[in-house]
């Protein structure tokens, strides 16, 4: 992906650390997803090398159900996936 999508993403994962779960309404990356439509939640999970304060990627989980992934979720296994996936993609 290209252009101002990127960018907006690349500035998002810079400023965040933990996963988001939520609405998606202005969120980056949502409209990356085949679905991106009928997408009621998601969750962002910023893919960063170990020590690094800068991400090299961003993780976009959708779902039609609104529930899924809400404001309200404890988001430390959705961490270990960031991580894990992180480690998958450096190496």
């Amino acid at each position: 992906h290209q252009g101002p999508e990127l960018e907006e993403a690349r500035a998002w994962t810079n400023q965040h650390t933990r996963p988001y779960c939520g609405a998606p309404g202005g969120k980056p990356g949502v409209q990356w997803l085949e679905n991106a439509g009928s997408v009621q939640s998601i969750a962002l999970l910023t893919l960063k090398k170990p020590g690094s304060t800068e991400s090299f990627g961003l993780l976009v989980l959708g779902s039609p159900d609104a529930r899924r992934f809400s404001a309200d979720l404890a988001t430390d296994i959705l961490e270990r996936i960031g991580e894990t996936a992180s480690a998958a993609l450096t190496h």
